[in-house]
C-alpha cells in the first residue's frame, strides 16, 4: 500500500511541476497511478469489513460472548465513544432486556419432538 501511495504522490508531483498538462503521457500516468491507489484503498476497506463480518459470525457461532462484544465494539463504536442510547432507551439493563427479547427466537427449538 505504501509503495502504491508513494508512486501516486510522485507522479502527481511530476505532473504538477510540468504545468498540469491534460493530454500528455504524464497526465495518463498520473491518472493511472491515482486510480490504482484509490482502488487499493477501496479493496482494503472491503477486506476489513469482510474480516469483521467473519470474526463476528465465528464469535457468535461459537458462543464466545466476550470476543463477540469486543469485535462488535471495534466495528460499531465510533471515535471510542460507546453507544449510550438504543431506541430512546439509555438504561443498560433495559437495553439488554430488549436485546434478549428481540433475539430470543434464535435460541428456541424449531421442531417438536
Amino acid at each position: 500500500m505504501d509503495e502504491i501511495k508513494e508512486k501516486s504522490v510522485m507522479s502527481c508531483n511530476i505532473w504538477r511541476n510540468v504545468g498540469r498538462p491534460r493530454s500528455e503521457p504524464l497526465f495518463d500516468r498520473y491518472r493511472r497511478d491515482k486510480a490504482a491507489y484509490r482502488h487499493e484503498i477501496r479493496k482494503k476497506q472491503r477486506q476489513e469489513k469482510e474480516i469483521y463480518t467473519n470474526e463476528l459470525h465465528e464469535a457468535l457461532r461459537q458462543k464466545q460472548g466476550k470476543t463477540f462484544l469486543k469485535c462488535w465494539g471495534r466495528k460499531f463504536e465510533r471515535n471510542n465513544c460507546p453507544i449510550n442510547c438504543v431506541n430512546g432507551v439509555t438504561d443498560h439493563a433495559t437495553i439488554a432486556k430488549h436485546f434478549v427479547s428481540h433475539f430470543s427466537w434464535a435460541c428456541t427449538v424449531n421442531t417438536v419432538w
